[in-house]
């Protein structure tokens, strides 16, 4: 319940200031999940939210990221800039070797497409 109370104070329109306003923002709508799931949360020039999407969801331990779905939604919403994180349903908040490695590739994915990574 406290989650979902604070979720519902961000709005679409609201401004990512710092990574820890990003990291609050993420974890009140993604904590607690029993799955991974890679989540983009797509600003504009003003880092004004527009849309925050789960955008590849899977198994317990494992989401798989496709670039070209990546990129294609960043197009689809105009994003200037682009926040991506990624969940870990066993609660574990230090990244794998394996979560370094696959944040590589909408990385490298986003560089063709004109698009900044705020944060990861």
């Amino acid at each position: 319940m406290m989650l979902r109370h604070l979720s519902e104070g961000i709005k679409h329109k609201d401004v990512l200031h710092s990574s820890i306003a990003a990291k609050r923002c993420l974890q009140a709508r993604y904590g607690g999940r029993s799955y991974e799931a890679f989540i983009c949360v797509y600003l504009n020039n003003q880092h004004h939210i527009v849309k925050i999407e789960e955008l590849f969801c899977d198994t317990i331990d494992c989401a798989p990221i496709y670039p070209r779905e990546f990129v294609k939604r960043c197009l689809h919403y105009n994003a200037a800039a682009v926040i991506f994180a990624h969940n870990h349903s066993s609660g574990a908040a230090k990244p794998s070797q394996a979560d370094i490695l696959i944040t590589r590739r909408p990385q490298a994915a986003k560089q063709t497409a004109d698009i900044r990574a705020l944060d990861h």
